[in-house]
């Protein structure tokens, strides 16, 4: 059996064929399997399928549920960390911005927290986007993004090398990817 969730996208009241309800324009319900009626409404231009899931544990198939297909809502509390080039000041100091994105590359345009650490030798502010909540001007700064979801750290070094730079979820963070990180090479 599969869960199918349906949605009125017309601009009317819709009557629900043989489930004796009534949906108004947007509203959303689900319905245990596609009748011949549900399947009517569907062509007929009223009802559009948003949503399939199987309960009890069965497997779904490969590709029916997309993350195109999860609401806006659910799809931006999944964050991926996305680093920008890193854009040289002087010999000692370079930027380099984060924004915030979804698991399909949209912007996020939230603010978050997040723990940005790198390498000892270097130190981080928060430069045109962004707040500093500790640590601002140390290797390991705890900084909100802007309601653009976007965060530029001012990163200055004094040696010659590769600075490695992470970012971290913290307790209030949402749900982060931050698998790839930053380099910033003062060599």
């Amino acid at each position: 059996m599969m869960l199918i969730k349906l949605q009125n996208i017309s601009s009317t009241t819709v009557d629900v064929p043989g489930k004796g309800m009534v949906l108004k324009p947007g509203a959303t319900m689900w319905a245990n399997d596609l009748t011949a009626d549900l399947q009517t409404a569907i062509e007929g231009g009223f009802l559009e399928i948003i949503d399939q899931m199987s309960p009890g544990g069965e497997e779904l198939p490969d590709g029916v549920v997309t993350p195109q297909k999860l609401s806006t809502a659910l799809l931006d509390r999944y964050v991926v960390v996305d680093w920008g080039d890193p854009e040289v000041v002087n010999p000692t100091t370079q930027r380099v911005s984060i924004q915030l994105k979804n698991l399909i590359n949209g912007d996020i345009a939230a603010a978050h927290t997040l723990r940005i650490t790198c390498d000892d030798q270097a130190n981080m502010t928060v430069g045109e986007h962004g707040d500093a909540l500790s640590g601002d001007g140390t290797s390991d700064l705890i900084a909100r993004t802007d309601s653009s979801g976007q965060l530029d750290l001012v990163v200055t070094c004094d040696q010659a090398i590769i600075v490695s730079m992470a970012a971290g979820p913290t307790q209030m963070s949402p749900m982060l990817d931050c698998r790839i990180g930053c380099d910033v090479s003062f060599t």
